[in-house]
């Protein structure tokens, strides 16, 4: 059991600030955005947290052992949103992998190097 993460961030809230922060002030942005899509919600659930847009206990997640990729040219998703949910992960079995030179869509152009690292992950958490 495992979970495989692509270009990952903390929320859609985090990301849109990110993208349109000096457009629109971030808390308008956070008032516009519906689903917020709390992935750190999700982390943090060992700290008795719940998730922030239904107010009800996320479940086993957090305990589950993770691996997230994450293109060093991602204009997107800013890596550092990845990082920050990597770092909140609860779980101590944990890999972060810096896919060098990639951006947001083109992670599997470095097919070998992360489907090498998926197939290690995957059988070392059987």
């Amino acid at each position: 059991r495992g979970l495989v993460l692509f270009s990952a961030f903390t929320s859609i809230t985090d990301v849109a600030v990110m993208a349109y922060g000096s457009l629109v002030p971030g808390p308008l942005l956070r008032l516009l955005v519906k689903d917020r899509f709390d992935s750190l919600g999700l982390a943090m659930n060992s700290n008795n947290r719940t998730n922030t847009r239904t107010s009800k206990p996320i479940g086993p997640l957090a305990h589950t052992p993770l691996l997230m990729f994450h293109g060093d040219y991602d204009d997107i998703v800013p890596m550092e949103l990845g990082l920050e949910l990597y770092r909140a992960w609860p779980c101590l079995n944990k890999a972060f992998v810096t896919v060098k030179g990639r951006g947001h869509n083109d992670l599997y152009d470095k097919g070998d190097e992360v489907f090498r690292s998926v197939r290690n992950f995957v059988q070392s958490n059987q």
